[in-house]
């Protein structure tokens, strides 16, 4: 679903998948916090969808961050290592490489670095 065209409409959808409560998203879009007016949003058909569309994206970039890839890596490589045999092994072995390279780029990406107290 593409990007809703009314932008309060989007605004709303993408704070509500964000977790905000619908009073709070109502007030990202610039207008004054209104339980009632936000529930009534919340009910209009596309703006439900984008909402459950947004969510599933968000869950989908949580699977795939850093360490969430970098977990997964390490248990095949667990699995892979009990099953043994030479191929299993060396998968692990290879699994387990790319996951402490990934650790590294991700600890590395976390920080911010600071100069003069500008991020650069």
């Amino acid at each position: 679903m593409p990007v809703l065209d009314n932008k309060d409409y989007e605004i709303f959808a993408q704070g509500v998948a964000r977790g905000l409560p619908l009073k709070d998203a109502y007030a990202d879009t610039g207008l004054a916090p209104d339980h009632r007016n936000a529930a009534r949003i919340v009910k209009i058909a596309v703006v439900a969808r984008r909402i459950a569309e947004l969510r599933e994206l968000h869950a989908v970039a949580e699977r795939a961050a850093p360490m969430a890839v970098i977990a997964s890596l390490v248990r095949m490589a667990e699995r892979l290592e009990a099953e043994g045999g030479a191929t299993a092994l060396k998968e692990a072995r290879q699994n387990l490489i790319e996951a402490s390279r990934l650790l590294r780029e991700a600890a590395g990406a976390d920080r911010a670095r600071l100069n003069y107290g500008m991020v650069i």
